[in-house]
């Protein structure tokens, strides 16, 4: 991740022409570093950014389809997202 995150995520939220800020993730930084999830939160703003996780569904024809740690990342990123109101737009892969 770029060492000035969210210098750049506020710049951008800031800047006239830009509408909003898509950030595509696999969700693991958001599911387990809790520093990070309480600066985004202070971060971000509603309307101006969104995240894109990746998805790939929790199961498929009655089989697991990602693995078990994958999915509980993915499930408590979603939860912590919920709880900042960050948007989220799944993106299947």
């Amino acid at each position: 991740m770029h060492p000035q995150f969210f210098e750049l995520l506020r710049w951008l939220q800031d800047h006239p022409k830009i509408d909003y800020v898509l950030l595509n993730t696999n969700g693991v930084r958001i599911a387990r570093d809790d520093d990070f999830v309480r600066e985004l939160n202070a971060a971000f703003r509603y309307g101006a950014f969104q995240l894109y996780l990746q998805f790939d569904g929790p199961q498929r024809r009655g089989k697991n389809f990602c693995a078990a740690p994958t999915c509980a990342t993915r499930e408590r990123c979603i939860v912590r997202c919920g709880e900042m109101k960050l948007p989220i737009t799944l993106a299947m892969t």
